[in-house]
């Protein structure tokens, strides 16, 4: 089934790619990463992937790993991949679910709290500095607009979505 959405018939109808929210939101996330990932690989031996479900478990685990790879917009296999190493660091925790024996729930340990909880004051700090930077009647309508995006491309996730539903 087509989708019904505006044309775009020409190139003046075209979003170019330094206005498109998908290649900002990008740039944003991968400065902030390759500021942050020399801490997180030096101090922890942690990749930006294995840093990413490491956060995700401790603020919404435990979990299972397909929520773990749904929380992330990963694949299961990065997702299986990242937990393996971060149970090899001994941080995370793999057990079976006590309500259901066939689900593995993952939760951080002692010690992966206490690098989670480390690296998050980090992140509050550089996030609450480049805030700073953007004119404070503005920082209210950041945090707003972000989550109406975020929340408008979750249809993207479903499994019927298919970038074949539009038309060129």
């Amino acid at each position: 089934m087509k989708r019904q959405t505006p044309s775009c018939t020409n190139e003046d109808e075209l979003v170019a790619l330094e206005d498109r929210v998908a290649y900002q939101c990008l740039l944003i996330a991968s400065r902030f990463t390759r500021f942050l990932a020399p801490m997180w690989e030096q101090e922890f031996g942690l990749t930006p992937i294995t840093w990413r479900a490491m956060a995700v478990i401790g603020r919404f685990g435990p979990l299972s790993a397909k929520e773990l790879a749904s929380y992330t917009s990963t694949d299961a296999f990065f997702a299986s991949r990242a937990i393996e190493q971060l149970v090899n660091l001994e941080f995370v925790n793999r057990s079976p679910d006590p309500k259901d024996r066939r689900r593995i729930s993952l939760k951080l340990t002692k010690k992966g709290t206490t690098i989670r909880n480390r690296v998050e004051k980090l992140l509050s700090l550089v996030e609450h500095d480049v805030l700073s930077r953007v004119p404070a009647a503005e920082r209210p309508h950041v945090s707003r607009v972000l989550s109406e995006l975020n929340a408008a491309t979750q249809f993207l996730n479903e499994p019927s979505a298919c970038w074949q539903d539009y038309e060129l």
